[in-house]
């Protein structure tokens, strides 16, 4: 593995994977597609070049799910754990979920983006910048 390359894996474990390189710091994304993906106030992304993902398994596992107009949404098959988002306008980019990566990302989050569409049951209170709209992740 290159210095700096992270694993990770679904939450059943059929989809493995590395990520070569640094990861960026990332971003929390509070869009009412991840709230719904995600299950939670918010999702956790870092964007990745897509040559910087290597499958290890699984990835005839995975299937992607266009969310809404140009945005696809990669999951697990067997689980539903999201994976990655993806544009097609932008093809060398990857937005990386976080909560997949095993142990210490290397950086802490930056922002918080769309927080116009944020739960409402959850309060901002890290401090972090806050933006009302996309990230383009």
């Amino acid at each position: 593995m290159e210095p700096g390359s992270r694993t990770g894996q679904c939450l059943c474990g059929r989809v493995r994977f590395r990520i070569d390189g640094e990861l960026q710091p990332f971003t929390y994304c509070h869009c009412t597609s991840c709230r719904r993906s995600s299950g939670s106030a918010f999702m956790a992304n870092s964007t990745i070049r897509a040559s910087q993902l290597h499958w290890m398994q699984g990835r005839d596992c995975v299937r992607e799910y266009e969310s809404s107009p140009g945005k696809f949404r990669a999951f697990c098959s067997g689980c539903g754990s999201p994976i990655y988002a993806r544009r097609p306008a932008r093809p060398e980019w990857l937005s990386m979920r976080l909560g997949l990566i095993e142990g210490d990302p290397g950086h802490r989050a930056s922002a918080h983006f769309n927080v116009s569409e944020k739960a409402a049951w959850f309060t901002l209170s890290d401090g972090l910048r806050q933006y009302p709209g996309d990230s383009e992740t």
